[in-house]
């Protein structure tokens, strides 16, 4: 028999430091995690060379817990496993017939707030398969440790049932009592009656038969994003971005861009459910170096690290490495469009049909930058403004119209030169087909660039950089603004997928004098890069050949993982206690792309993924209609918890 022996705690989040803690007063125990910073490393060293009696598992279920449980039965060689995790049902036996040794499961119970209370409090039911090695010995040292730590233990027959308890009799039936409690609290608001009075009827019911309990009508989760926050939707003709906001209240179906982690590319998956509520609670707002942010409400499951783990965002720390699109999926885009019309207006200065050409593409990038429409009484036209000494852009816009056969003209006025085309199919087809905007504010990409070949991208950010971008050899920085939120985000993802990652700036600008008109300064958004690479590339690109820089920018903001992901680290965390709507949706893959092309996890109800039956699906189904027909739905679950 082995003399001196510690116990490993493997998971240092809300169930595994308590049991550490727990467990630390009846054996000498070391915590183990991918963030070493949860770690004691001098302890982890000092007790390195003690054989290991129980490994706890406390990590997050997930389709790699298996080999995660595999890998650290190698990495500590214990004499047995005891899994405190909530599981899918059948995994503990799973797991048992891939190793030599005992595997318990023992559920955990209680609030994390104050889960070591809890785990004291109640008693810790285990379970091991008839049939494990060393089940005899497993059984009885996991009864004596829960004993030494002041807890009482109790078996069952076999860990199915055990497994199946914790979803089905705990958080199931527990999901199931809240959804009565909101259907009745729908029933009372819908006949403008008290829901605590009505429910007063039964407290003495309950009070001798001990089976109508009045359960708070609160909603069930609580992952949400703030409204503000971007999403990525599948378009006819390629993609464009909209404010998870807009995706939810304007009842959008469109499929959104994902991250496939089993197969490590980008996608498009389908929307499963989506809902809008009141949230009272912590708002965390994480910001990447990049400054790229998000604000979530604290209990949103973020991506972190290389091997893509899975945390609360209230658990994110300074320096953890956040996963950002670095790719894009391959989608066939439309390049040729005819146009054929009866209706003079709809034929009016327009070509029998436009193919979608780098010269066109380019053409493009002018229009997002320095374009817009207008309607000037007899229809729709385009027009373009530049400098009056921007000749060269001048000549080049006129150049590819030319080529298109499409009649314009030039004026200039003071020091701006307009390129004009009256037009209307061509404005529209331009400004709502491909969906570039008609103002400043309203501007985005054409929703095929995302997808089109390297050289078309080129010749757009081409266009796109000649007018809005700006470059300074002495500095070594270029950048590109935009007062429209929707376009930067546009941008920044597009530049992300074409290699360039930049750093984004948010600023009031100043109003300036365009032709006599004063124009009121508002929010300016900037991508900007001071990196001699991304710099003399993008230069390069918009014909600033001579503006290039030999400037040794080395600070490393990033790496890249999978081909398809960069990993960027967290340089600034805020917490703050707000009330307001947030919005949730959830994938079939459980992933979606965000704002500044942030990989994050989906809005999910705890653990009622990890057990597929129609009937429990209701829960979820109940929860989403409760969410959208009560607006305080988050608020007033907290004027019934104590």
């Amino acid at each position: 028999m082995k003399d001196e022996l510690k116990d490993a705690v493997a998971g240092l989040g809300e169930i595994g430091t308590p049991i550490m803690q727990l467990i630390s007063k009846a054996t000498p125990v070391v915590g183990y995690d991918i963030n070493e910073k949860l770690m004691n490393l001098a302890k982890f060293k000092k007790y390195e060379k003690l054989d290991t009696c129980f490994l706890h598992i406390c990590i997050p279920y997930n389709k790699n817990f298996e080999s995660n449980v595999v890998s650290l039965y190698k990495r500590f060689k214990p004499d047995g496993i005891v899994i405190h995790s909530t599981i899918s049902p059948g995994t503990t036996s799973k797991l048992q017939s891939k190793l030599p040794i005992p595997v318990i499961y023992s559920a955990t119970r209680g609030v994390h707030k104050r889960m070591l209370y809890d785990l004291k409090r109640y008693t810790k039911f285990y379970a091991i398969e008839p049939d494990a090695p060393n089940a005899k010995w497993a059984s009885s040292e996991y009864v004596k440790l829960m004993k030494k730590c002041g807890v009482k233990t109790k078996k069952m027959t076999n860990p199915l049932t055990l497994e199946l308890a914790k979803i089905v009799v705990d958080t199931s039936y527990y999901g199931w009592l809240i959804n009565y409690a909101q259907i009745s609290n729908m029933i009372a608001i819908r006949n403008k009656v008290d829901y605590d009075e009505m429910w007063s009827f039964a407290d003495e019911i309950h009070k001798y038969l001990g089976n109508r309990p009045k359960m708070f009508p609160g909603y069930i989760g609580g992952h949400c994003l703030d409204g503000n926050e971007i999403i990525f939707i599948k378009t006819n003709l390629g993609m464009r971005p909209v404010t998870i906001k807009d995706y939810i209240e304007k009842d959008y179906t469109n499929d959104i861009l994902s991250y496939d982690k089993e197969n490590k590319k980008p996608f498009f998956d389908k929307v499963t459910s989506k809902w809008k509520r009141t949230f009272s609670g912590t708002m965390v707002t994480l910001t990447s170096r990049t400054n790229r942010s998000i604000t979530t409400t604290d209990e949103h499951i973020m991506l972190a690290s290389d091997d893509l783990s899975e945390k609360f965002a209230k658990d994110i720390k300074t320096n953890d490495y956040i996963p950002f699109a670095a790719q894009l999926p391959d989608l066939k885009i439309q390049y040729s469009f005819d146009f054929k019309s009866k209706n003079w207006r709809l034929a009016y200065n327009m070509p029998r049909s436009i193919t979608i050409t780098e010269d066109f593409c380019r053409l493009l990038g002018y229009y997002v930058a320095e374009g817009s429409v207008s309607n000037y009484g007899k229809g729709y036209s385009i027009r373009f403004s530049f400098n009056k000494n921007e000749t060269q852009y001048i000549s080049d816009v006129c150049n590819i119209l030319n080529s298109m056969k499409i009649n314009h003209y030039i004026t200039t006025q003071n020091n701006v030169t307009h390129v004009g085309i009256k037009s209307t199919p061509l404005s529209l087809f331009i400004a709502d087909t491909l969906g570039c905007g008609r103002n400043s504010t309203a501007k985005n990409l054409p929703e095929f660039i995302y997808f089109a070949s390297r050289k078309m991208k080129e010749e757009f950010m081409c266009g796109y950089f000649r007018c809005d971008g700006s470059f300074s050899p002495e500095i070594g920085m270029v950048q590109a603004g935009t007062s429209s939120k929707l376009l930067a985000a546009g941008l920044d993802i597009l530049l992300l997928s074409m290699g360039f990652v930049m750093t984004l700036s948010e600023r009031i600008h100043s109003s300036s004098v365009i032709e006599g008109r004063t124009i009121k300064g508002g929010l300016l958004y900037s991508l900007i890069s001071k990196k001699e690479i991304q710099y003399n590339k993008l230069a390069s690109i918009a014909g600033f050949s001579g503006s290039q820089v030999p400037r040794n920018h080395s600070k490393n903001l990033w790496h890249i993982i999978h081909d398809n992901l960069y990993m960027i680290g967290t340089t600034k965390i805020v917490h703050q206690e707000a009330e307001q709507e947030v919005y949730s949706i959830d994938t079939k893959n459980h992933l979606f792309v965000s704002t500044g092309g942030r990989v994050i996890h989906n809005c999910v109800i705890p653990n009622l993924d990890l057990i597929h039956h129609q009937t429990l699906d209701l829960i979820k189904k109940l929860n989403d209609t409760y969410a959208k027909k009560v607006k305080n739905s988050k608020s007033i679950s907290k004027k019934y918890r104590h």
